[in-house]
């Protein structure tokens, strides 16, 4: 996002394998073993590392959230992301590393597409666990991922992120790009060829454009479904949900709004004010959030039912290390 002051707050030939290769590594072992997840087992502990953006965000929490509220709470482990966006949330257990991650935006957060002025709160970005980009994409994704099994889909949560991520990338004519390992910016600006730039470019953009329709429209569905006696994390999910159901049409008017660009450096001079989508911003209706409620029970039940109580793993730091350590493509 390019934010004002007004504001306040706010690419398999496509992509060549050297410019896919993980932007940064989730460290740390998963273990099958329980024993690894009691205190005092002396079991090895995970971490999950990556980087956060919509332009890179600097000063965001990003938790591991344990008990699926999608929200970043005292109790989940968590990092702030440093300079570059990078996060790195250490002290986990095996399980806990297996939760879903949760990224908010603080008084403090930046967005380096536009350094000094602050984001604001009201930003929220959901993601896989084991993500190492955490965006719009990721949000959606794992929105994905919670209707499918909100629809009683039984296969695990990795089949179903491995799903999800290929459908979002297809839609965007990506073939097979995760876009839970990819980080545009850096790929727009590398050394890479230029089709490949141009692409990477159009993806940044619009990921600002979905970015902005969060941190501007998310806050006011929250109001409106506290009112409907609907829980914040099944509101993030349904805005995430309708924005899947318009990706498409989304792509269709950004590719029209820089089909008269040339090269990457031009496309990367617009931002979201640039380009009008005809289908944002998204409204909702009491009875889709009280829906989205029942499906949203229904999705953390699985989740739980294929994790178990994380609760019980004992979290040996899990507040994380401001930044991570593996740096960006």
């Amino acid at each position: 996002m390019r934010f004002s002051q007004s504001k306040g707050r706010f690419s398999r030939n496509l992509l060549a394998a050297a410019i896919l290769t993980p932007t940064l590594v989730l460290t740390g072992c998963f273990f099958d073993d329980d024993d690894d997840d009691k205190p005092g087992s002396g079991g090895s502990t995970s971490s999950s590392a990556g980087l956060a953006y919509d332009g890179y965000l600097i000063g965001a929490t990003v938790c591991i959230d344990l008990n699926l509220n999608k929200t970043c709470d005292a109790s989940d482990p968590s990092s702030t992301t440093d300079a570059n966006g990078n996060f790195n949330i250490t002290g986990l257990t095996a399980t806990q590393a297996k939760y879903p991650l949760v990224l908010e935006s603080t008084a403090d957060t930046e967005d380096s597409d536009n350094p000094g002025v602050k984001v604001g709160t009201g930003l929220k970005f959901l993601a896989p666990a084991g993500s190492k980009t955490v965006s719009a994409y990721s949000t959606i994704i794992q929105a994905k991922i919670q209707a499918k099994l909100a629809g009683g889909d039984t296969r695990t949560l990795a089949q179903l992120k491995a799903e999800a991520a290929t459908e979002l990338s297809t839609t965007l004519g990506l073939g097979g790009v995760d876009l839970t390992d990819y980080d545009p910016i850096a790929t727009k600006t590398g050394s890479g060829a230029e089709a490949d730039k141009i692409t990477a470019a159009k993806i940044h953009l619009m990921n600002q454009i979905l970015s902005n329709e969060l941190l501007t429209n998310l806050p006011n569905i929250i109001t409106q479904a506290q009112g409907a006696g609907v829980t914040p994390g099944a509101a993030a999910s349904l805005l995430a949900e309708k924005l899947e159901s318009v990706i498409a049409t989304i792509k269709s008017e950004v590719d029209t709004a820089t089909s008269g660009l040339a090269d990457a450096a031009a496309i990367s001079a617009l931002d979201e004010s640039n380009v009008t989508i005809s289908v944002l911003p998204i409204s909702v209706t009491n009875a889709e959030l009280q829906a989205q409620q029942t499906d949203e029970d229904a999705a953390n039940e699985a989740i739980e039912d294929e994790l178990g109580d994380a609760g019980d793993g004992g979290s040996t730091g899990g507040t994380g290390a401001t930044g991570g350590s593996g740096g960006v493509i």
